[in-house]
């Protein structure tokens, strides 16, 4: 924390014990972003775990729906969340880690999840080589424009698999939320893992799945399509690879586990996948180690790269090692990319192209929300300013929802700070709320002579603190600084920092009101009126907003450096 000197507080604080609304983030969880308003701005966004979300999803979660007699099917393992058409959430998940079975849950606010349901069970099965089982794994979703849920996942037969016997990927349908399910259809045969779903805005469905020899550790991505809402496949062609080595005359490839999005720009296909490499062949001990890869595509159609092709040449090739990873687009530009790293799920936010990700490098700045280690996670939007992370642990399924704080515009409005927000039209907002329940939402706005703050607190014992910075001054520099501090009963501080972190009085017109959230959850508003010319500001500038709550604060921001801090506009 910054330390200054100053004398008593000059705030003008106007008293009223009037009990008001408390806005949480909730509240706001409609709030549209117009396509790629942050191109460009991206840099300054980062993501706040939501602490009321984050869960550990205990594995006696599957008690009732796995038999006794197969105990290592007793974990969660490979979760996917989607967002349905009647605005509740989906989870599909395997038992085990060498699964057998597809099970699903539902939830209407990602705290709460129903007792899961089996949606394909293992089964006996007689192929060429004798009796086998007929085992489910690795299934992912997509939730189409009229709102049918469509799931595949890759089957195979226990014993046959390694030989290519019965295996394959295979798909069902839910046009009521979940509530039934298709007939299973069969729509590719063949070894596999990993499939993914992707729908395009022309309608067409593409399922890509790691195409692979196992006994050779041979893979590579390959994609088929449907034309007609997932009702019948083809297009079968091999889209993304690289070369590792040849194997006793065969040339053996990687790039395996795809997700791929389609980025804003409405035309390009980001694609982030997993490399299997084993840097010591031909040694007999050789053992795989994984890297990520970055691929593009210009276009919805990919180039077949056949037999002996590699591709496609627009990529980032093993820029770090990682494994499992997943894409997810926001709206507002940023692309949001997760994997494994060294066992803990790990997420980047990066620019509209996906080229630029935030961070010095890819070893550093990674988002690691939560406390477990674990594999196999994913990420979902759940709205225009929040993401959906999941990830199995061996503690279970750790879940999280994480808001996007970025970039706000604020714009000129007619404000009295006198602890009435009804006057308030600004909806966009910067959310503190990782460390504990108590949480913090603050929307800036402004006129000719004032930069305004709405600071909405649930907790009334929470104390927040607030740093803003004129962004065109040198860090801290006299006359650029403005701190601020304030509790359920009044501002208890103000003072203008210098750079050398001393401060002199400065006065702000607040007004502290105490007030309930709509769960009954105590805490208070503040409206506060900081003097633009406190912070020689004016219309056009850019200032630079940190804000504490305890020992919470914004996701990077470091203490005296405005450079990391959340960005606000003056437009």
């Amino acid at each position: 924390m910054i330390v200054f000197a100053m004398a008593s507080c000059q705030a003008k604080a106007i008293a009223d014990n009037t009990t008001v609304y408390i806005h949480t983030v909730e509240d706001f969880a409609d709030v549209r972003e117009p396509l790629n308003s942050h191109v460009g701005l991206e840099a300054s966004s980062v993501l706040e775990s939501m602490y009321d979300y984050v869960q550990v999803l205990e594995d006696d979660f599957l008690t009732a729906a796995v038999p006794d007699s197969a105990p290592e099917q007793k974990t969660s393992v490979y979760p996917r969340i989607k967002r349905m058409a009647d605005g509740r959430y989906i989870m599909f998940f395997q038992g085990g880690q060498v699964a057998s079975r597809i099970l699903y849950s539902f939830s209407d606010d990602l705290k709460k999840w129903s007792d899961p349901e089996i949606l394909w069970n293992p089964y006996n099965i007689t192929t060429g080589e004798g009796k086998d089982v007929r085992r489910f794994t690795t299934a992912d979703a997509v939730v189409l424009p009229d709102g049918d849920i469509i799931v595949v996942c890759s089957y195979r037969a226990s014993k046959g698999y390694k030989n290519g016997i019965d295996c394959g990927l295979v798909l069902k349908r839910s046009s009521d939320n979940g509530a039934s399910w298709s007939e299973p259809q069969y729509i590719y045969e063949g070894t596999n893992w990993e499939p993914y779903l992707l729908c395009l805005p022309n309608g067409d469905i593409q399922c890509y799945f790691t195409d692979c020899i196992p006994s050779i550790k041979d893979s590579g991505t390959s994609v088929i399509t449907s034309k007609d809402g997932g009702r019948t496949w083809n297009g079968y062609r091999k889209v993304s690879r690289q070369f590792k080595h040849v194997s006793e005359g065969h040339k053996i490839f990687t790039d395996q586990m795809p997700c791929v999005r389609l980025l804003n720009d409405g035309k390009t296909l980001f694609g982030f996948f997993e490399a299997r490499l084993e840097p010591d062949f031909p040694a007999d001990d050789a053992k795989s180690i994984y890297k990520m890869s970055l691929v593009y595509n210009d276009g919805f159609e990919w180039e077949d790269l056949g037999d002996e092709g590699e591709g496609p040449k627009d990529r980032l090739t093993n820029v770090f090692e990682g494994a499992a990873g997943y894409v997810s687009v926001f709206p507002s530009g940023e692309t949001l990319i997760s994997c494994n790293i060294s066992s803990v799920f790990s997420m980047k936010l990066g620019d509209a192209d996906a080229r630029r990700f935030n961070g010095r490098s890819w070893t550093e700045d990674w988002f690691q929300p939560f406390e477990e280690n674990g594999f196999w996670g994913a990420t979902e939007i759940a709205s225009d300013h929040e993401a959906i992370g999941a990830i199995y642990a061996p503690e279970g399924l750790s879940i999280g929802k994480f808001y996007l704080n970025h970039a706000i515009d604020a714009h000129v409005e007619t404000i009295k700070a006198d602890g009435d927000a009804s006057d308030w039209k600004q909806d966009h907002l910067f959310f503190l709320g990782s460390e504990s329940p108590a949480q913090a939402i603050i929307r800036p706005s402004y006129d000719e002579d004032n930069l305004y703050l709405l600071v909405e607190c649930k907790g009334r014992k929470a104390a927040t603190e607030l740093y803003i910075h004129n962004a065109a001054a040198s860090d801290l520099a006299p006359g650029s600084s403005v701190y601020l501090k304030l509790n359920a009963d009044k501002v208890m501080e103000s003072a203008a920092l210098s750079s050398k972190g001393k401060g002199r009085e400065i006065t702000v017109t607040a007004s502290v009101r105490k007030g309930k959230t709509k769960d009954g959850s105590e805490g208070y508003l503040a409206e506060i009126a900081v003097p633009l010319s406190v912070l020689g500001a004016s219309s056009g500038d850019t200032l630079k907003l940190n804000a504490c709550l305890g020992r919470d604060t914004f996701t990077g921001a470091a203490e005296g450096k405005p450079a990391t801090w959340m960005t606000v506009r003056l437009k």
